[in-house]
């Protein structure tokens, strides 16, 4: 039995309790570091964990070389990498690295896991951990360090228990929306009929103009199935939000063309342009090469005047028919629009259209192209007796991003708004701002942005920051003209009027020929 000392007796000739303290049971967080740092190698490093991993490694380097005071920052590097890749690190540490109230930017982090994990697994050498663990005890102590209160930190049991719940949340409320949508509008009847007749549509993306056969780059195929194509124009359809992409620019020049008349008249750009540089005509052969021979042409930098330039993508929830399960399922996706693609933003950030086809009174034109440069304008400023045009060139805009923004978001699709990649969660539970950088941002429709101001708590089940917390929070709080089962139900009862209109003229116009047949007297000579 243990001896008691007279300093554990207290006045009452009782023996003391002892005192409490201060525990922490890391056994489940150790537990999950290794799906964590499977997790970090999957691919890209949302920018909100960059800066806790630039941070904890900071802290890291600075215990290491307090316990060791003969390291340097340098000499950790230079191990850790070799002597000409680590030289390089090194130059840029702030990239990796960031110091105890150091502050670096945040876009510029290494987005990659490796090099962090490469400068843990050196660092641990020289940190102090508890008695007797072995090395691989220390390593996934290290690496819990590293990732400590990042959101790969909360990977295990508690953390999957969460994400099922959000997740059972979300199908829960997206039932609801379908089972009203199915009520409301017969979508079983209008999938039948343009599988039996095939339409297409043109319009931008998500609008329903019904034609019999296809014509031309714009046309879309009025499908309500999963395996048609991106550019739908039949689902019923929802916009969440849009996304912006900055294109790269890669030259532009400033012309001011003067105008005739009481009022500016820049509804022919072509024609204006062609006068303008002298070129044969205004047809895209002419114009092009002539407007890029020219003179005054600046080659493109960070803080140049094409840098506000945005192109746009559009983030829509739309319901088609799943074969494979025989029901109808919501399906989020992510492309570009149709005749909308590239948008400037003004000095206070509002997004304005830009048409890709010559439009009176449009803000900007694309006015065609030679080989791969592709040649915009903008309307820059209108003054007595002339308009200001900014002339920019890209390389192959329009290809280049149609692989980024055509893609299905559904809970089984890993990837991001930045170009795809396998290491993105689901984009509808991922934060969107760990999404976007300096070249990719988004903005929620009203919809799913203002409910915000009619909820005293703001409390929503679903992850902050996601697509999943502004639907459900639709759901919860937006009036009742706001809320998406309102608009899938608006939208596809304007398009069940469409399709219903469409298919009584075909009915009549058959009719009538078979009347006309059934009159007919017309006998075999």
């Amino acid at each position: 039995m243990n001896q008691i000392s007279q300093n554990d007796i207290n006045g009452a000739g009782n023996v003391a309790k002892p005192s409490p303290r201060v525990s922490v049971d890391s056994a489940a967080r150790l537990a999950g570091v290794a799906e964590a740092e499977k997790q970090m190698r999957k691919g890209k490093i949302p920018e909100s964990d960059r800066v806790v991993l630039a941070k904890n490694l900071g802290k890291m380097f600075n215990a290491a070389c307090r316990r060791h005071k003969e390291l340097s920052t340098r000499q950790i590097f230079l191990a850790a990498f070799g002597e000409v890749d680590g030289e390089s690190q090194y130059k840029k540490r702030k990239t990796l690295v960031w110091m105890p109230g150091e502050e670096g930017r945040a876009p510029s982090l290494q987005t990659r896991a490796i090099k962090y994990l490469d400068l843990c697994d050196h660092l641990m050498r020289y940190l102090e951990f508890p008695q007797g663990l072995d090395d691989a005890g220390k390593r996934k102590r290290a690496l819990l360090r590293l990732i400590e209160g990042s959101s790969y930190d909360q990977h295990g049991v508690r953390r999957e228990r969460i994400d099922a719940e959000y997740r059972q949340e979300l199908d829960n409320r997206i039932g609801t929306v379908v089972r009203r949508l199915r009520e409301a509008v017969d979508i079983d009847w209008m999938r039948l009929f343009v599988n039996d007749h095939p339409l297409y549509s043109r319009g931008l993306t998500g609008e329903f103009v019904p034609r019999n056969h296809a014509e031309g780059l714009q046309i879309m195929e009025a499908t309500m199935e999963v395996g048609g194509g991106i550019q739908n124009c039949l689902a019923p359809t929802a916009r969440i939000a849009s996304v912006f992409t900055r294109p790269k620019v890669d030259r532009y020049m400033y012309v001011e063309i003067p105008f005739s008349g009481d009022e500016e008249d820049s509804g022919n750009l072509p024609e204006e342009l062609a006068k303008f540089f002298g070129a044969e005509s205004a047809e895209i052969e002419d114009l092009v090469p002539k407007v890029l021979e020219q003179e005054g042409w600046q080659e493109c930098s960070n803080d140049a005047p094409p840098s506000n330039l945005w192109f746009r993508s559009v983030v829509d929830m739309e319901v088609r028919y799943d074969l494979d399960s025989a029901s109808w399922k919501p399906l989020l996706l992510w492309r570009r629009l149709l005749q909308a693609g590239l948008n400037p933003v003004d000095e206070k950030g509002r997004a304005l259209d830009f048409f890709s086809q010559p439009c009176r009174g449009a803000e900007g034109r694309f006015l065609g192209f030679d080989e791969d440069s592709y040649l915009y304008a903008v309307l820059e400023a209108r003054s007595s007796g002339a308009c200001r045009w900014l002339l920019f060139v890209m390389d192959d805009f329009y290809m280049d991003y149609i692989e980024y923004t055509v893609e299905l978001f559904n809970a089984s699709l890993d990837t991001g708004f930045c170009p795809p990649s396998a290491g993105y969660e689901t984009i509808m539970f991922q934060r969107l701002d760990d999404c976007c950088n300096n070249d990719v941002s988004y903005e929620l429709e009203d919809s799913f942005e203002s409910w915000r101001a009619d909820t005293d708590t703001g409390f929503v089940k679903a992850p902050p920051g996601s697509l999943a917390r502004a639907i459900i929070g639709n759901l919860a709080y937006a009036g009742p003209d706001q809320r998406l089962d309102t608009l899938l139900i608006k939208d596809a009862k304007h398009k069940y009027g469409i399709l219903k209109d469409y298919a009584d003229k075909g009915e009549r116009e058959y009719r009538e020929a078979i009347s006309r047949f059934q009159a007919s007297d017309a006998r075999p000579e």
